[in-house]
């Protein structure tokens, strides 16, 4: 049978999760497409809300949003 644990620490692995990790407030990136834009938008709430709760406990709500460039490019913004 499986055992839960808590507590483990996930490691950072995958572009997305590496990006986020090094965003801070004001940053933003071009990706190529809407979907990326989703995904990034999504790790970078993740990422960060986990974070925090591990250094310091507190809930503090994360914020990211993108939006489309000519080209069909978008930018992402980590907000807070």
């Amino acid at each position: 049978m499986y055992e839960i644990e808590k507590d483990v620490e996930m490691p950072l692995k995958g572009e997305w999760w590496i990006l986020a990790s090094k965003m801070e407030p004001g940053d933003s990136v071009e990706v190529a497409n809407r979907d990326e834009a989703s995904l990034l938008v999504s790790t970078i709430c993740k990422f960060w809300k986990k974070h925090n709760a591990e250094n310091n406990g507190a809930e503090k709500r994360i914020r990211a949003k993108s939006q489309s460039q000519s080209g069909g490019t978008y930018r992402v913004w980590r907000v807070t």
